[in-house]
């Protein structure tokens, strides 16, 4: 319920304070490529799934999100106004892939440089495991 956190963060941010989100995006390249090469079908675009995608931990099932820009700025909007957004992890493979990178840490650091350089790119951007969101508090 991001209309709900945005209001809850808006009685607890003073007008003209920053608030970081860090959300995951609906689409990550890096997922997408890697269960669909392997067929995984149903797990390459489960972030595109409409209505969000059930899933388990520790044995209890939930409901998973993957809000895109538009939503998390128009939940945020009656108190907040978005100042920026980038990707985090375009290049750099998510965290579940680390076992295959860990005796890689040239091909890493590179990858976090570019990283860098790209999460402010709007094409690249949007392709990102996830996206950090910056607000600053509207009012007086």
């Amino acid at each position: 319920n991001l209309t709900g956190v945005s209001r809850s963060l808006a009685n607890l941010v003073r007008p003209g304070g920053h608030v970081f989100l860090c959300l995951l995006g609906p689409f990550c390249a890096w997922e997408t490529f890697w269960y669909a090469l392997h067929g995984r079908w149903c797990k390459a675009f489960r972030r595109m799934r409409f209505g969000g995608t059930e899933t388990k931990l520790g044995g209890a099932g939930f409901r998973v999100y993957y809000p895109g820009v538009r939503e998390v700025r128009s939940a945020f909007a009656s108190s907040f106004e978005l100042v920026s957004w980038r990707g985090v992890g375009i290049l750099l493979p998510p965290s579940w892939m680390e076992p295959l990178f860990q005796q890689r840490p040239t091909l890493v650091n590179l990858l976090t440089r570019m990283d860098r350089t790209l999460s402010r790119v709007p094409v690249f951007r949007g392709v990102a495991d996830h996206v950090l969101f910056h607000f600053v508090r509207e009012g007086k």
